[in-house]
């Protein structure tokens, strides 16, 4: 009875006539549903705190047999408030909102997954396409398909000069016509090595070894989407939005 979890809001919907149903990754209980009562009223106390991309503390009866709980009560820890403020930001945020939703199982406790999220959520207004970028190697890592950055794919080679995508990473010059291979410049073939060797923990370092741009963010996003069928509306959106 009464408990509390720490969470971050994924997505949020219409639930019948003044209530939101959300979705949250929480610390505790993994991704779960929430029944928020009233929170479509202006004089609802818990609207602030279920806003997607927020992070915020929720009191309600959890039940192992189930994934759907009425929640009693929400406190704000971190509302993110620059990232409403920003509609780049916003925008990305849903991204890394969706990709954790796709990627998440519902009551499946997942520490690795939470504490990416956070620290992407935390660093978009410093770097975006970096920490959009470092959150993506972060998902290819977890779900065993990140790409292969140390040699060529096909023939082991180091003397690397693209990125293939339907390959699986690196290829060498004497390998790139016979596979559909990026057109790359020594900068992205070092941005993505990098990317795929790095964790949130070497945000900073890798700051200085930018500018990292939207190019980054579209291989890294074509390598998940080939490799996992994973597709993306927010990036969808995103790219309409670029074009």
């Amino acid at each position: 009875m009464n408990d509390v979890s720490e969470g971050i809001v994924l997505s949020s919907r219409d639930y019948r006539e003044k209530d939101t149903l959300i979705s949250v990754l929480t610390k505790e209980f993994g991704r779960i549903s929430l029944v928020a009562k009233g929170t479509m009223s202006v004089h609802s106390k818990n609207a602030p705190a279920c806003l997607p991309f927020t992070s915020s503390e929720f009191c309600f009866d959890y039940k192992e047999t189930k994934t759907v709980f009425p929640l009693k009560t929400a406190r704000i820890n971190n509302s993110r408030r620059h990232v409403r403020e920003d509609l780049d930001l916003l925008n990305f945020a849903g991204l890394l909102c969706e990709l954790t939703e796709k990627i998440s199982d519902q009551g499946v406790v997942e520490d690795e997954l939470y504490r990416n999220l956070e620290c992407a959520l935390n660093t978009l207004y410093e770097d975006k396409y970096l920490s959009v970028c470092l959150f993506l190697s972060f998902v290819c890592r977890l779900i065993g398909i990140e790409p292969v950055v140390d040699e060529c794919v096909l023939c082991g080679s180091t003397q690397v000069s693209s990125i293939s995508i339907r390959e699986g990473g690196f290829v060498c010059q004497h390998c790139r016509p016979k596979v559909h291979a990026y057109a790359c410049t020594l900068e992205d073939l070092i941005h993505f090595r990098l990317l795929n060797k790095a964790s949130f923990e070497h945000f900073e370092l890798l700051k200085e070894k930018g500018p990292f741009t939207l190019n980054d963010v579209t291989t890294m996003i074509d390598f998940l989407v080939h490799h996992a069928g994973i597709r993306l509306h927010s990036w969808n959106w995103i790219r309409s939005l670029m074009d």
